[in-house]
């Protein structure tokens, strides 16, 4: 799976109904490791953001998925910068801010930073890591910037920092689940994955 923030909830309500079911999970950070644990059977099912080149490339043939979520990203900034007060932001207004950023490689990573080129600037990273609690930290003291999904966008209150909106471009990216038409999916996965969409979808009616 490609967004953690979400799992303890979504889980526990899974468990909740289901107790006798157990998991065996796995957080990859790029399309790549996921496609290639599908493709060997490690996996029955995965939640993944794919790249906009990649949504017609061969590698979807025999994979089954439906789409969960459109979710917005957000730019994140210490509450004493400058933009903090603001309702939005155009993202060309900090081409010039250091960016607390996921390693490159990461599928989070690598669309934000096709964000950043559309409107004409590479991002200046002043710090990468793999873990999330460790770049709001980095935001918190005010060492920089740093982009976050709308789904953990609730979470900034902890942070000390605001999340505004990017009103252009727009910074979107699309949640699939997934799975391998040619591989047999057990009662207990078929019954996870009809749980996983009615929990999506009731998670954007809650969250237009």
């Amino acid at each position: 799976m490609i967004v953690p923030q979400i799992l303890p909830e979504l889980l526990g309500a899974f468990q909740e109904l289901h107790p006798h079911i157990s998991f065996h999970l796995f957080h990859q950070r790029t399309l790549q490791a996921v496609q290639q644990q599908l493709e060997r059977g490690e996996i029955d099912l995965c939640i993944i953001s794919p790249p906009l080149e990649q949504e017609n490339t061969d590698w979807q043939e025999g994979l089954g998925w439906i789409p969960l979520l459109s979710e917005e990203i957000y730019l994140v900034v210490p509450l004493g910068h400058p933009l903090a007060g603001r309702k939005s932001i155009h993202l060309s207004e900090v081409a010039h801010e250091p960016f607390i950023s996921l390693k490159a490689g990461d599928s989070l990573r690598e669309l934000t930073d096709r964000f950043c080129r559309q409107v004409g600037f590479t991002p200046r990273i002043v710090f990468e890591g793999d873990e999330t609690e460790t770049i709001r930290g980095l935001v918190r003291a005010g060492l920089g910037v740093t982009f976050i999904p709308r789904l953990m966008v609730r979470s900034t209150s902890q942070l000390a920092a605001r999340a505004l909106p990017i009103a252009e471009p727009r910074c979107q990216r699309q949640l699939r689940l997934a799975w391998r038409t040619t591989h047999y999916l057990s009662q207990a996965a078929q019954q996870f994955r009809a749980f996983v969409i009615q929990y999506f979808h009731q998670l954007e009616q809650e969250n237009p």
